[in-house]
């Protein structure tokens, strides 16, 4: 029983799970992938599984027909994605909860309007968040004050920019996908970003400071920690992403916005002290229960990926 990619402990949640429902020695022929590493070929089991977490926007090459073919079972660590893409077997991905920070219950009491904190990356697939970030950073800088902008990568010079998207544009003709987009590729080169304020060591202390913090996922399937970090910093989540209403209370603390940049911005004029108050009250909420994110905790989701491949009917 090999394991490419996981931890000690998520291997021993994975085993745990396995274990739950089979009698399984170390010695049986199978394989555990988190994500695949093309540069290492396909792994030599009588069983290879494969648990796929980044979105197709930052590995390509594992959602091309060729890789998928090679498993035997494969596992979306995200509901939404699965049900796109037909993936029988998912599960949520592994979120750490994080450690509350201080909740103002007055809008106003926050020095800072809106913040976004992100890296600035690129992808050629279509379906990517990046380019709508990039995009909704133009328009905010346009007609909107009180926006700022975090993370790493929005002041590199044009050289390696280019060399960072010609690098995505490879990845995706190479892994034959059939989403190849080059606007999303090429999206905004060489602009320069005057809302930009640097990195942060912290985001938590970053977000604790922001009423509003705009989150747009890596890609429309995706929910990631982005959303926990905002709103267990008491920072209400404009959001781009996946509907929520499926986890209970989730999509009360958000604000949801569609995926364009002049919707993003009009919803964001449109907001009210009420909606913000509103959201607030249901962060509060959210974060004293402490049931709030079992769903995502990874010892919970690891245990259960072994279930799925216990039960799978491989052996």
């Amino acid at each position: 029983m090999r394991f490419y990619g996981f931890s000690s402990d998520e291997i021993n949640w994975i085993q745990a799970g396995l274990s739950e429902i089979h009698s399984l020695g170390n010695e049986l022929s199978l394989s555990v992938s988190f994500n695949h590493d093309e540069r290492f070929g396909i792994p030599e089991a009588k069983i290879n599984v494969l648990v796929l977490y980044e979105p197709p926007c930052v590995m390509p090459w594992q959602y091309s027909k060729e890789c998928l073919s090679t498993f035997d079972l494969v596992i979306c660590l995200n509901p939404w994605r699965a049900e796109r893409l037909g993936f029988r077997e998912w599960e949520f991905q592994p979120i750490i909860k994080p450690e509350p920070r201080k909740i103002y219950m007055q809008a106003l009491d926050r020095e800072l309007k809106v913040v976004m904190i992100n890296a600035n990356k690129f992808s050629a697939i279509s379906g990517s968040g990046y380019r709508l970030r990039r995009e909704t950073i133009v328009q905010l800088e346009k007609t909107y004050s009180g926006f700022h902008l975090y993370g790493v990568g929005w002041d590199m010079n044009r050289l390696l920019e280019l060399r960072k998207r010609f690098a995505a544009i490879k990845e995706a003709f190479k892994a034959r996908s059939t989403d190849i987009d080059l606007k999303e590729a090429l999206s905004e080169f060489g602009r320069k970003y005057s809302s930009f304020k640097g990195s942060t060591r912290l985001k938590e202390e970053v977000l604790e400071r922001a009423e509003i913090c705009l989150v747009i996922e890596n890609d429309f399937n995706t929910l990631s920690e982005k959303v926990f970090d905002a709103i267990y910093s008491g920072s209400v989540p404009l959001y781009v992403g996946p509907d929520l209403t499926s986890i209970e209370g989730l999509a009360d603390c958000v604000i949801t916005a569609e995926p364009d940049a002049r919707k993003i911005l009009k919803t964001l004029e449109g907001l009210s002290f009420s909606d913000l108050q509103k959201r607030r009250k249901a962060i509060e909420k959210f974060i004293n229960s402490p049931t709030s994110m079992d769903f995502c905790a990874p010892s919970k989701v690891w245990k259960n990926v072994g279930r799925i491949i216990a039960g799978s009917h491989l052996y």
